[in-house]
């Protein structure tokens, strides 16, 4: 059986928690895509130069280091953080046209 958020939340950081969250206002928008109506209560959150949307996510950032920096593991493992975004990818080959084609994200081989 699957959990809620909020359960695990709770579980995770103790009582109390998701009631320091920052709530987020809903803002009713809705949009037609092809002939079907669809809402949206958050669409106002995409425009990053909003001063509400800069407010409100300068709020979440705080809640969010406020919450990681009681975490016990966290001091450990935060210098990995790095190391892990900057991996090698590659995609899967393919063929076309009979040429073998591999994607990249150009970063070269690096240790992780």
């Amino acid at each position: 059986m699957a959990l809620p958020i909020s359960a695990i939340g709770w579980l995770l950081f103790g009582p109390g928690t998701a009631d320091a969250a920052v709530r987020t206002p809903k803002k009713p928008v809705v949009n037609e895509y092809r002939g079907v109506k669809v809402a949206d209560d958050f669409q106002w959150l995409e425009n990053a130069d909003d001063p509400a949307v800069r407010r409100w996510t300068d709020l979440q950032n705080q809640h969010s280091r406020a919450t990681l920096d009681k975490l016990p593991a966290r001091p450990i493992g935060s210098h990995q953080t790095g190391r892990v975004a900057y991996f090698s990818a590659r995609g899967p080959s393919f063929l076309h046209a009979g040429l073998c084609f591999m994607c990249s994200n150009g970063l070269g081989e690096r240790r992780v």
